[in-house]
């Protein structure tokens, strides 16, 4: 058991260290002493990429070794301690005195910091653990050829042939950074989907089983979808759909909650739910690697309205590409009756291309930690809830929005254009407050809005920090119905 302690102890460090690091140590893979030896014999721990050229696209560097364990084990997962970093073997298991190829790759556009020289972590993780946990280092710089934009070749069909080997820029001869593999550029991974964006519904609340536990099961999906126009993303979602699906339970009840991680995925995911009493919200209870599931139970103590999101290293990126949703807990006695309810989560976008530029892309880690997003929209893309998707009512009926913030960096300043919040529940919680122009909404947080529609016509749902319309936060509400000139008259002469 101890064993197993420390081993996990050891892991939570791993996973806990973010891109955003510290200068580098001035050692190098020259001058320092080999890590202490593991099961995994490595003909060498560490390897220096030197100058990597943006421009150029990820490296590759195979480490080669040989298991000198007394038992067989399984491979769990070759977690880097970083989005730009990532390991894969070339098998699942390994018995005693085989060999094996632990390849690592390094995405240099992936890099929050891209100045300096710095270092980054591959682990093995088996089943039984390992103490220590096997390790191998890489160290690089990053030459900005194409500038501080991080942009990523891959993601511009105008720079790859039809063989999609990259075409250097200006004819220049690419150097190959020292004995590693060359340098090919990588693409957004998961299946393509058509649409990504939830379509707002909120379903009501469902009867509860007769053994009196409410299930739920969500599966992570990495997909592909249409952002904007001519642009394509590659989304981390829970269900195909951002946000994840509704999720609405009682004062008091027991939920048993079953997270799956698709096995064609690439990442560990797991999920964290705000109205969940219990260290990390059950992201310790829900760790996982593709193909693995885990499943945890809680009671809802709690009414309110409740972001989820995922809480896996490093946590902002899980996020920021899409992994949030809503948890409601009704009070006991249930809410008030309305005649339409929906669900909106704001979301930041920190695309690799700028808005406006058309082509398949995905996270900017740079443009990330600077909270400097590209888009910022409703429910997963821009035009999400417009259109033929836009939420609709009648003259004289009562709306409920269940509003969250998915972040992961801004507070939504949430307004209806021509509608004044007859009911607010501040940050989802009780009192209410009445009559209120505009509710902030935190970056993780989530509120209760409440109004009756006079009249008709379409009611636009915005950010009222409006520079934000320009990058997508916009929804509309489509009112029918008769008109009332004693309310509103637009008929004058």
């Amino acid at each position: 058991m101890r064993k197993l302690l420390l081993s996990f102890s050891a892991l939570v460090l791993l996973l806990l260290v973010g891109c955003s690091d510290t200068a580098a140590p001035t050692t190098s893979p020259s001058d320092t002493t080999p890590a202490a030896t593991t099961a995994f014999e490595f003909t060498e721990t560490e390897h220096d990429f030197g100058l990597i050229k943006q421009s150029g696209g990820s490296v590759s560097y195979e480490f080669p070794f040989v298991y000198r364990g007394s038992e067989s084990i399984e491979i769990t997962g070759t977690p880097g301690n970083c989005l730009c970093t990532t390991g894969s073997l070339d098998k699942d298991s390994y018995a005693p005195g085989e060999s094996g190829l632990l390849t690592v790759d390094f995405n240099p556009n992936l890099h929050a910091e891209p100045l300096g020289r710095f270092n980054k972590t591959v682990a093995i993780l088996t089943n039984p653990s390992l103490d220590p946990i096997p390790e191998v280092t890489i160290w690089q710089e990053i030459d900005l050829d194409w500038g501080e934009e991080a942009f990523e070749l891959s993601q511009h069909d105008d720079h790859l042939d039809g063989d999609e080997h990259p075409i250097v820029k200006d004819s220049e001869p690419k150097k190959e950074a020292s004995s590693a593999k060359k340098a090919t550029p990588t693409a957004p991974t998961g299946a393509e989907v058509a649409e990504i964006a939830n379509d707002g519904q909120a379903p009501a609340l469902a009867p509860l089983p007769a053994d009196g536990i409410r299930r739920f099961r969500l599966t992570a999906k990495e997909v592909t979808a249409p952002l904007a126009d001519g642009v394509k993303y590659n989304y981390w979602t829970y269900n195909g759909t951002v946000p994840g699906t509704f999720l609405r339970v009682r004062e008091g009840e027991m939920v048993e909650f079953t997270l799956a991680n698709d096995s064609g995925n690439r990442n560990k995911h797991s999920i964290d739910l705000h109205a969940v009493n219990g260290p990390g919200g059950g992201a310790g209870a829900t760790q996982i690697y593709p193909g693995q599931e885990k499943t945890f139970r809680f009671q809802a103590l709690n009414p309110g309205i409740y972001i989820y999101h995922c809480a896996s290293s490093v946590i902002p990126e899980h996020v920021a590409n899409g992994m949030y949703g809503l948890i409601l807990v009704e009070p006991k006695e249930g809410l008030p009756t309305v005649d339409r309810e929906y669900a909106l989560v704001q979301g930041e976008i920190y695309s690799i291309l700028k808005r406006g530029a058309k082509g398949t892309t995905q996270l900017s880690g740079e443009k990330m930690y600077a909270e400097d997003p590209e888009y910022i929209v409703f429910n997963g893309r821009v035009g999400a809830l417009t259109g033929k998707r836009a939420l609709t009512a009648k003259v004289g009926e009562k709306v409920r929005l269940f509003v969250g913030n998915g972040g992961v960096g801004k507070v939504s300043s949430f307004h209806v254009i021509g509608e004044i919040f007859d009911t607010v529940y501040p940050e989802g919680g009780t009192p209410v407050q009445n009559n209120i122009q505009t509710t902030v909404v935190p970056a993780g947080g989530a509120t209760i809005v409440e109004f009756t529609v006079d009249v008709p016509g379409t009611y636009k749902i915005v950010d009222h920090a409006l520079s934000r319309l320009t990058k997508g936060a916009l929804a509309l509400l489509e009112v029918t119905g008769a008109k009332n000139l004693e309310i509103f008259n637009d008929e004058l002469k």
